[in-house]
């Protein structure tokens, strides 16, 4: 409650801004209820900001936290799929390597075989006319007589070549040294391996 002491006066009733103004006498119990309010108020508002900072305290922990997990997962994700990109990359390497390896080896044995091919060729060649081959040739014949019968036609290879060729009743039967060469490295095939 309001206790006036005296009449209200348009000039005293009223302060810079026009606002009226209390009398002396009630502004302690006033003042008094406005300090209450005020403080309440205040109070109000530092809970207030004391929530609203926890809560930010909280979001930006959770955020950091969530921000952590994020990166730490983006780094294993990274390795991982460097180390997939990294396996894959040597299985690569490898079958490349040992594909490398397999033609050079394949190379190497197909060199030897015409090495070795070319250099019997030419022994048998050198021995054309000698005693070796003439008992050669006929050893082929008795094979070829054998293996068509007694009416086989034996006659020379073509082109000079060493050996023979038997036919009998239009199977022929190539023993020229072309031929008995590849016979004879396809048996020591394991040698070449």
């Amino acid at each position: 409650m309001t206790v006036f002491t005296s009449p209200p006066d348009a000039d005293a009733d009223a302060d810079a801004d026009g606002a009226p103004r209390v009398a002396t006498s009630a502004r302690p119990g006033f003042d008094g209820s406005l300090r209450a309010v005020t403080e309440a108020l205040e109070e109000d508002a530092r809970r207030q900001a004391a929530r609203i900072l926890a809560q930010a305290d909280a979001d930006r922990a959770a955020t950091l936290e969530a921000a952590r997990t994020e990166g730490e997962r983006l780094v294993q994700a990274a390795r991982d799929e460097g180390t997939v990109s990294a396996r894959r990359l040597a299985a690569a390497l490898l079958a490349d390597a040992r594909r490398d390896a397999r033609h050079a080896v394949l190379e190497a044995h197909r060199a030897l075989y015409e090495a070795v091919r070319q250099a019997a060729l030419e022994e048998l060649a050198n021995q054309a006319g000698s005693p070796v081959a003439a008992n050669l040739v006929a050893r082929l014949g008795d094979v070829a007589r054998a293996r068509l019968g007694g009416k086989t036609e034996i006659r020379p290879p073509d082109r000079g070549r060493p050996g023979i060729v038997a036919v009998r009743d239009g199977v022929m039967l190539d023993l020229s040294a072309p031929v008995l060469v590849e016979l004879e490295l396809q048996r020591f095939g394991e040698v070449f391996e």
